[in-house]
């Protein structure tokens, strides 16, 4: 019994490697593009650690840190007469914070809610202020 012959390898020509190859690569990148298993959302820009739904003292702190928190969860936070300029807070959800005195130059609150924020000036926002501070009128 020829041993050699029995259990030899299959020879493969370049088309079939390239073949083969390209499927390995297609695989690979469609396991990447798999969303990954933790429910958090993701800070894009900083890669830092996921984002900590309810926790708005985590949320602060991170913000203080980076001078940004995307689609951060800091309702009522109070970040009074605090230097938060060029901050990036868009689609951050900052309902009832308070923003008093506080330093806003350059801050981008795109998709934000604002609603019944305390402003720079005392005065709130209205409810359904996404973004921009639309603020209350009295009567």
């Amino acid at each position: 019994m020829n041993f050699r012959k029995k259990f030899s390898i299959k020879q493969l020509n370049h088309r079939d490697f390239m073949k083969r190859f390209q499927i390995l690569i297609l695989f690979l990148s469609f396991l990447l593009l798999l969303p990954s298993s933790s429910s958090f959302a993701y800070d894009r820009e900083s890669r830092l650690y996921p984002l900590n739904q309810l926790n708005v003292k985590k949320n602060m702190s991170r913000l203080r840190t980076t001078n940004r928190c995307m689609g951060c969860y800091l309702v009522g936070a109070n970040f009074s007469r605090e230097d938060l300029s060029r901050a990036n807070l868009r689609n951050a959800n900052l309902q009832r914070a308070n923003l008093f005195l506080a330093n806003l130059e350059g801050v981008d609150f795109a998709g934000a809610d604002l609603t019944r924020v305390t402003w720079v000036n005392g005065k709130i926002c209205q409810a359904g202020s996404i973004g921009t501070c639309v603020f209350e009128t009295t009567q």
